[in-house]
């Protein structure tokens, strides 16, 4: 698991690791292109952040939420982690 931080600078980057006490590795998108990559566009969906998005085992988008949902963003992991 990584966390990808979109045009943002290190320092915020590390601050906001920092409050969230977050362990795992996160990678620093500086241009935007894994943000352009990966954005999709639904009714539902702002382009807030920070925004949750699992990329299955195919490469392709499988879950993608601004909205901190933990028991959802779990059973999607695990059910990809299962294929």
């Amino acid at each position: 698991m990584w966390g990808i931080a979109s045009q943002e600078s290190p320092e915020i980057l590390q601050a906001f690791a920092d409050e969230l006490g977050l362990t795992y590795p996160i990678l620093h998108d500086e241009d935007g292109s894994v943000l352009q990559r990966y954005r999709i566009e639904r009714e539902t969906f702002s382009t807030a952040f920070p925004h949750d998005w699992v990329v299955g085992t195919d490469g392709l988008l499988v879950y993608g939420s601004n909205r901190y949902e933990p028991a959802e963003l779990i059973a999607t992991v695990e059910h990809e982690l299962s294929r």
